[in-house]
Formats: C-alpha cells, sequence, structure tokens
C-alpha cells in the first residue's frame, strides 16, 4: 500500500508489526519518532529564517517555537552586520556590565537570545536556523511524504520498548539508521555535510 498520509503510516505499523492491539500506541510511536528526527537531522528541509526584534535596553529575545540550531544571525542595517556567537560562559565574561550600543555577539539560554552590548535602542536581527519538522497529523504531512520510510523505521524502532525483544528490531535501526546517513548525504552543501546530532546533544 502507499504510504502518503499519517492514516497511512498508522495502517503501515499496524502491518508491519502483526499487531492488531496497538491503535492507541501507533501514535505514540510515531510521536517518538518524529522526537528523534528533529533531534538526529539538520537538513536543508529544516532550513528557515525569521526576524528577531531586539529591544531597547533589553539584552534577551525569544527564540522562534520551533528553533533547533543557528546557521547564522546578522544585524539588518547598513552596512549588514554579521553577529558572533560566543559560548554563554565568555557572553557573561564580557558582558556581566550594562554595556549599551549595537550588537556583535549572542549567545543562547535556556529558550532565549542574549546580545551584547545591550541594545541601545531597537533592532531587527536576521536568523538563520534549523527548525522542527512540524508535527505530523491528518493535515499536516508534506515532510513525511517525501521520506515515508524515515517515519515507518523511526517509529518501528520505538516501538521496540512497548514490543519487548523483537527479533526485527537490528533490521528495523539498520534501516532508520542508513535512511538518516542518505538523507545527510544528499543534502550537502558547498560549505560541508549537513550536522546529524547525538540524541543528547543540545539544540
Amino acid at each position: 500500500m502507499a504510504i502518503s498520509t499519517y492514516a497511512e503510516l498508522q495502517t503501515a505499523l499496524a502491518n508491519w508489526l502483526s499487531r492488531a492491539d496497538l491503535t492507541s500506541r501507533i501514535p505514540e510511536f510515531i510521536s517518538i519518532a518524529e522526537a528523534r528526527i528533529n533531534r538526529k537531522l539538520r537538513i536543508r528541509q529544516q532550513e528557515t529564517s525569521s526576524d528577531v526584534a531586539l529591544t531597547a535596553s533589553t539584552r534577551t529575545a525569544n527564540l522562534p517555537s520551533d528553533f533547533r540550531e543557528v546557521r547564522r544571525m546578522y544585524m539588518n542595517g547598513s552596512p549588514v552586520r554579521e553577529l558572533e556567537y560566543v559560548s554563554p560562559q565568555d557572553y557573561w565574561r564580557r558582558y556581566a556590565a550594562s554595556e549599551y550600543g549595537q550588537p556583535e555577539m549572542f549567545t543562547i539560554e535556556g529558550s532565549t537570545f542574549l546580545f551584547g552590548p545591550i541594545p541601545d535602542t531597537a533592532y531587527t536581527a536576521k536568523l538563520s536556523y534549523y527548525a522542527s519538522f512540524p508535527a505530523l497529523s491528518s493535515t499536516a504531512h508534506t515532510t513525511f511524504t517525501t521520506n515515508p520510510d524515515l517515519y515507518l523505521y523511526g517509529s518501528l524502532v520505538a516501538a521496540e520498548p512497548y514490543l519487548k525483544n523483537d527479533k526485527r528490531l537490528p533490521i528495523w535501526k539498520a534501516q532508520f539508521d542508513e535512511i538518516l546517513m542518505e538523507l545527510d548525504r544528499e543534502n550537502r552543501t558547498n560549505a560541508g555535510p549537513m550536522r546529524m546530532r547525538d540524541d543528547y546533544n543540545p539544540l
């Protein structure tokens, strides 16, 4: 059968698992797979951009709700000025005191950007970043339709703790890992390979 919708993915998983009693569990397996895919992949389909509004005398601005990782950020002025990313430790070493001006660097703490110097007036920064893939649903499956095998095998792997010791797990996991690597190779840019993240790496 074709796998091009969220409903078809759920049906395919029930077929592959050879179980008729998993109707309420299968959406959970898919959700777990989605979380892992978002942690692992940094590919072209995740790239997007957003304006970041900087408020005068305020060092912080919120991350986008779908934020995963920064590609670049710059001040949208004349001339355009690239903002340097620094670690939180370096940021606070440099900007613990209140120093005001046009920001030159930024860092990330929790769900916020921190800018230094602290903006002396309102600015707009342009952010290029990797976003999470939208969660699959009956109406949202654009990413899924181009990579149904990724979601199928990822969901099968996610089912293992519930199934317990299914002998097919090594095959499913090998397929899932191979698809991740194929997507990585397909989405290389002139700047080098896109990165796959470890499950426990932040951002």
